[in-house]
C-alpha cells in the first residue's frame, strides 16, 4: 500500500465516531461507517487538519503531563487548544 492509502485507512480507524463504535461494539456496520465518513468529508478538512496538529503537539510536548487530552469537537475549540499548547512552549535558543 502507498502512503496515501495507509493515511486514509488510519484516518478511518481513528475517526472519533468510528473509534467509539469499534470500542463499544467491536464491529462496524459498513453502511454506518460509510455515512460517518461521507459526513466527515463534507467540509471538515480544516477541522481534521487542526485536530491532527493538536494531537501531534500534544504527543510531542504534553503526553506525559496531560495523558487525558482529547481534541474538542469543533474547529474553534481545537484552534484554542493549539493556542494554549503553543503558548506553553518555551523558545529554544540555538
Amino acid at each position: 500500500m502507498d502512503k496515501k492509502t495507509n493515511a486514509t485507512i488510519l484516518g478511518i480507524i481513528y475517526h472519533p465516531e468510528i473509534r467509539d463504535i469499534l470500542s463499544e461494539q467491536g464491529k462496524v456496520d459498513i453502511a454506518e461507517m460509510v455515512q460517518i465518513l461521507a459526513d466527515s468529508l463534507s467540509g471538515n478538512c480544516e477541522y481534521d487538519s487542526a485536530r491532527g496538529l493538536a494531537i501531534n503537539i500534544w504527543k510531542k510536548f504534553y503526553k506525559i503531563d496531560a495523558p487525558e487530552f482529547e481534541p474538542l469537537d469543533d474547529l474553534m475549540g481545537v484552534i484554542s487548544q493549539i493556542d494554549h499548547m503553543t503558548c506553553g512552549l518555551s523558545r529554544v535558543k540555538p
